[in-house]
């Protein structure tokens, strides 16, 4: 990636947020596996159930 001022940044991935409010069904708040972005903690819980390897993954988004 690279920024306004030339300074390039590798990366494995990127998110982009557009400051959009994350909803979430009710049903699935307590759910092993759901995850909803919002932080860095999110993130990295997600990054844990991942590499436990789930056999499929869904990322649904507007």
């Amino acid at each position: 990636m690279t920024l306004g001022d030339g300074t390039t940044i590798a990366a494995d991935g990127l998110v982009i947020a557009t400051g959009a409010v994350a909803k979430t069904l009710y049903t699935a708040r307590n759910l092993n596996g759901v995850h909803t972005l919002r932080t860095l903690g999110d993130a990295v819980s997600l990054k844990r159930d991942l590499a436990a390897g789930p056999s499929s993954v869904a990322v649904i988004g507007a």
